[in-house]
């Protein structure tokens, strides 16, 4: 048989190869002339003639370009040998060796290390991926929800950080009642009233209100008559004893405490124990005052000096008792910062472990992934959720906490004028002793105001949490 005629543009398979090996002589002198490496430039043209890459898509492009994936500064072509520099290769040079399958072929499989957002010194410990021609055919061949999926490893709020104390009551209370913000704060007042510890502080607002009025200099401009300041004077004696009677039997509270907590010779509960006796007494005396001051028994000065200082001595014992909790729940909050950070770690971790069981269901047996990685990103991704809400949850445990001490420290310096005698020792002496007074009326009304403000705060977030009012 007569082979057929050749047409007259075609080559002989010689005539390519010296046609070829020209080119490539030509490049590398153009290579030389520019300072690059002429080998890299000749193997990979070669590379391209030898074997066109399938056609990729946009979306399998983009996850094979994924910063997740390939994005390294790295690029080691196999064992021994160094990376390539940033000059010689350039950003988006794995995706483009992706694409000349035979650029991989080579006796040790060549690694790409995938990189994560920690420190050089751990290195070794970053998983790799151990990839040849078939391997990376395959892995075209994901489906488009697969490609999705990896597209868009992580949720943005995933790795929000934590919001801010001062949104956390008005944020979720908006939430409950986006069209009647104000419809909330009417109810939790409403609770706050229900409480016996919620009807003192707001009478005790009242009544260091009106103690105030009687003598800022404003009220003089104020449309106040003289019948008006004698009334604001009658109302608040009669607000303390109301406070008084709201208090009563308040003694209960530390004996039920005292019976139901069984002995131990640990300093916590040493220390709970003398604050429950200290408390007890304070009550006792406080309620004999109160009989006293309605007329059902005769006064007894006895009762009045020893509330005060028992009360002292108490203020002194929440004062340990809330710097103690403060500083547990900062050691926490501490602590949860790290765990968030630490499981921010392992979900890109764990999203380059899933990549690495995806491909390899879809590998044969003889194509090798190395990989590491136990935490499915699904799974730390609502580990950090949690985190979150219990960093939100301490640092607004840390805001009450501080409020409750800028009470108890207007409540130290109301309480020490009474047991010390301030104002009157300053009249004895002939100086400013109503000016000393003004003093202790403001102090009483911080301390109401801040220990109102607590309990709203407090009572807020437990309706928010627990979705009940």
């Amino acid at each position: 048989m007569h082979s057929p005629a050749r047409s007259e543009h075609s080559l002989t398979d010689s005539e390519c190869t010296a046609i070829e090996t020209d080119n490539v002589k030509h490049d590398e002198a153009i290579a030389a002339q520019k300072g690059d490496d002429p080998k890299i430039e000749s193997s990979t043209k070669l590379i391209t003639k030898e074997s066109s890459p399938p056609s990729v898509n946009q979306q399998q492009m983009a996850i094979l370009q994924s910063p997740t994936i390939l994005n390294s500064a790295t690029f080691a072509a196999g064992e021994g040998k160094h990376p390539l520099s940033a000059q010689q290769m350039p950003p988006l040079l794995p995706a483009k060796l992706l694409e000349n399958q035979s650029f991989l072929r080579n006796k040790t499989p060549s690694f790409i290390p995938i990189p994560f957002s920690i420190p050089i010194s751990s290195v070794k410990s970053i998983p790799r991926i151990a990839l040849s021609d078939k391997a990376v055919t395959l892995l075209r061949s994901l489906s488009s929800s697969t490609l999705q999926t990896f597209s868009h490893p992580v949720n943005n709020e995933v790795n929000s950080k934590p919001k801010k104390v001062s949104q956390v009551i008005s944020e979720k209370s908006a939430t409950k009642f986006a069209s009647s913000n104000l419809i909330f704060k009417i109810l939790i007042f409403r609770k706050i009233l229900l409480l016996n510890d919620g009807r003192d502080k707001i009478l005790k607002v009242i009544q260091y209100s009106a103690k105030v009025l009687l003598w800022v200099k404003f009220l003089s401009i104020l449309p106040v008559t003289a019948r008006t300041r004698k009334s604001l004077a009658k109302m608040i004696p009669h607000l303390s004893v109301a406070r008084k009677l709201i208090r009563f039997g308040s003694f209960l509270a530390p004996i039920e405490f005292l019976s139901s907590t069984s002995p131990d010779a640990s300093p916590a509960y040493l220390f709970n124990f003398f604050s429950n006796i200290n408390a007890l007494l304070t009550n006792i005396a406080d309620d004999n005052v109160t009989l006293a001051k309605i007329g059902l028994k005769d006064q007894n000065p006895f009762f009045d000096t020893w509330a005060d200082r028992l009360w002292l001595i108490g203020i002194g014992f929440d004062v340990r008792d809330v710097w103690d909790k403060l500083n547990a729940t900062r050691r926490t909050l501490v602590d949860l910062h790290e765990k968030r950070r630490v499981l921010i770690l392992q979900l890109d971790q764990s999203m380059s472990a899933e990549i690495c069981k995806v491909s390899e269901s879809v590998i044969d047996d003889d194509e090798t992934i190395v990989c590491s990685g136990d935490t499915s990103p699904s799974t730390a991704a609502v580990l950090i959720a949690a985190t979150n809400e219990k960093i939100c949850d301490a640092e607004l445990k840390i805001w009450i906490s501080q409020l409750t001490l800028a009470k108890l420290v207007a409540d130290c310096l109301f309480c020490s004028f009474d047991v010390f005698g301030v104002v009157k020792q300053v009249e004895k002496m002939r100086g400013p002793a109503k000016q000393l007074q003004h003093v202790q009326d403001l102090a009483g009304l911080t301390a109401a105001c801040l220990g109102t403000w607590k309990l709203f705060s407090t009572l807020s977030t437990s309706a928010t949490t627990n979705k009940k009012i």
